[in-house]
């Protein structure tokens, strides 16, 4: 009697570049190597402004990175596991920690120049590791997500608070030398904003000076460039007794 032994074939992912075949052994799928196609990178933003009233807020960067099977010469034996977030400040006059607001402590708005700021924090979920302290850069690993065949890292990103500075996240990806870029990009470039809310304003009668001047478009154009946003909340109108007109006949 002859006992035949199942052999459990590797199977192939959802739209893979090779399919396996029921009738071939071992699945050519599985001599496919890794070719990294791509990544894209970006910043969780409201159209291209961070609003910092908090100088201690974060916005999130997400890389994604497209992969596929392949048997090219330079195919790579294992897929990269990390990407590495850097950050610039494109137009160059980012405002240095002695020329800003110091509004705690030691800790200033300003961020360019100061060797112990922090720019980078891990996000819940994903690992992040840096060789510079988080000061300059972020290494974090990836983890699979859908569609097949792509990989997602995530991090958190703090920049200054001062109104007007601006930013680039550049995500790489590496080889296992960690020198030899594979795939690189940049992300739009992003504005620090803050904003002031007139959320209680009490008006006299027949006076709308702050609810009907209380925007971005009235103000920002006189302080121009502000990177101030500007609303207005509610408008309460005052009793008649504590009108102007009312008050002025109270004799003290």
């Amino acid at each position: 009697m002859t006992i035949t032994k199942a052999v459990a074939k590797p199977s192939a992912k959802k739209g893979a570049a090779t399919p396996c075949d029921k009738s071939e052994e071992p699945c050519p799928l599985a001599k496919l190597k890794y070719e990294v196609i791509k990544v894209e990178v970006e910043v969780a933003t409201d159209s291209n402004k961070v609003i910092m009233n908090d100088p201690e807020e974060k916005c999130l960067v997400t890389a994604l990175v497209t992969y596929k099977r392949s048997n090219a010469a330079d195919a790579l034996d294992s897929l990269p596991d990390k990407v590495v977030f850097t950050f610039t400040d494109p137009d160059g006059n980012n405002t240095d920690k002695a020329s800003s607001f110091n509004y705690t402590g030691a800790k200033h708005l300003g961020k360019k120049s100061d060797a112990s700021a922090i720019y980078w924090l891990a996000q819940s979920g994903y690992s992040a590791a840096s060789d510079d302290s988080f000061k300059g850069n972020a290494k974090v690993t990836c983890k699979e997500v859908t569609p097949d065949e792509t990989m997602e890292a995530k991090v958190n990103f703090k920049p200054s608070g001062v109104g007007g500075n601006d930013y680039k996240i550049t995500a790489k990806v590496y080889k296992a030398d960690g020198t030899s870029e594979l795939v690189s990009a940049d992300s739009d470039k992003f504005v620090i904003w803050r904003k002031v809310s007139f959320d209680k304003i009490y008006e006299m009668e027949n006076m709308t000076h702050v609810s009907t001047n209380a925007a971005t478009a009235t103000i920002s154009p006189v302080y121009n460039p502000a990177f101030v946003e500007y609303t207005a909340g509610t408008r309460n109108e005052l009793t008649t007794v504590q009108s102007v007109k009312y008050l002025s006949l109270i004799h003290i």
